[in-house]
């Protein structure tokens, strides 16, 4: 990550649906999800879904925001975030991004927005995603840093 990201109340977490919050194969990773929950900070949950598979989609029971552009533009072409950022009336020092596609993590970077890329599932160290979260975001009440994810 960047030094100039700070632990913030107002960063806005932008993470990606498919194979970051949900792996076609397994379903949801609890544990992300779980980690989530953890923050008071707002969450946008990026795809590029066309908007008919969205409405059938486990993700909407998560309860977060959820910004597709159905692919127009993909969430490879820095114009995706900069819709994003627009559509919100965020700015690229509100957000940091979390996505699991280096390509995606280098369209965001062109756009402005720092995006931290997140490993495959079957790699995924949830305690280091955790740690990382716990740096730059504000904790709900009755959470503690560091506190192990079940």
């Amino acid at each position: 990550m960047k030094d100039y990201v700070k632990h913030s109340d107002f960063k806005t977490i932008l993470v990606d649906a498919i194979h970051t919050l949900y792996i076609p194969e397994h379903g949801f990773d609890q544990k992300m999800v779980n980690i989530l929950k953890r923050y008071k900070n707002p969450i946008i949950i990026t795809t590029n879904m066309k908007l008919d598979d969205l409405e059938k989609h486990p993700l909407l029971g998560l309860g977060y925001q959820i910004f597709t552009r159905e692919g127009d533009p993909n969430k490879r072409d820095p114009e995706y975030w900069k819709k994003l950022l627009d559509h919100y009336g965020l700015t690229i020092n509100d957000v940091i991004a979390f996505d699991h596609n280096p390509e995606v993590k280098e369209s965001a970077y062109d756009a402005g927005v720092v995006t931290q890329l997140i490993e495959p599932y079957a790699e995924r160290d949830h305690a280091a995603i955790q740690g990382l979260f716990d740096t730059y975001f504000t904790l709900m009440d009755g959470f503690v840093e560091n506190e192990p994810v079940i």
